[in-house]
């Protein structure tokens, strides 16, 4: 089953904002890294039961505007927009090659898998593959798939980990019923409700509106 990986905000001052977030909510933040081929950085907030929220920001504009990459495309576009917030997130899979399959099957257009990886501050290297179905980002959110390495990304020092876990992600539409149907044939889930699909981690709730958010409970 697919689970909640983490969601994406887009900040042009990564530090900043979850400093922000940090004192507004009363959670552990902390500094995640670089992608140095993509020209990015990060900052994270790791939840208990395996999420996560990542401010992301530009450190190389010239390599962020060049990258082939649609997360990073995205963020550099919202960021050009004067935009901020949750542009993006991601579905945790350990079979993402059985969905390039899938995809390659039923004709569904995608771009990827994508080789990523991230310097932490103690200089080791995090590795992930990521798979994205084409989709409009001005219209619709679809979220990409990811898969990790070796190791998840979870923070060395496990006191970073926040008692809040992720509960449910609500993802805006205009059609909730195609946005359903899309959902069912891209990823396999199926609905429990009407507009409700189970994931390992929590629940995604489509709803009318726009972008992404997420629901947190304390343990």
């Amino acid at each position: 089953m697919l689970a909640f990986d983490h969601i994406v905000y887009a900040a042009a001052d990564a530090e900043n904002a979850q400093k922000e977030y940090s004192v507004k909510r009363g959670l552990l933040t902390t500094k995640g890294g670089s992608h140095e081929e993509w020209g990015t950085y990060n900052y994270l907030c790791y939840l208990y039961n395996d999420s996560y929220i990542e401010w992301l920001s530009i450190s190389d504009e010239e390599k962020v505007s060049k990258s082939d990459n649609p997360l990073i495309q995205q963020l550099y576009q919202a960021l050009n927009q004067g935009k901020s917030g949750g542009i993006q997130f991601a579905l945790r899979t350990t079979e993402l090659d059985s969905f390039i399959d899938h995809f390659q099957a039923k004709g569904i257009a995608y771009e990827g898998p994508f080789e990523g990886s991230r310097k932490r501050p103690d200089g080791s290297i995090l590795t992930w593959r990521m798979l994205f179905p084409n989709s409009d980002s001005t219209s619709e959110t679809l979220p990409f798939l990811i898969e990790w390495g070796d190791e998840m990304n979870k923070p060395q020092n496990p006191s970073f980990i926040n008692r809040e876990k992720f509960t449910t992600i609500h993802l805006g539409t205009t059609d909730l019923t195609k946005t359903v149907e899309k959902l069912t044939e891209i990823y396999q889930i199926k609905p429990t409700k009407e507009f409700e699909f189970p994931l390992e981690n929590g629940t995604l709730i489509v709803r009318e509106g726009n972008g992404a958010r997420i629901t947190t409970e304390t343990m």
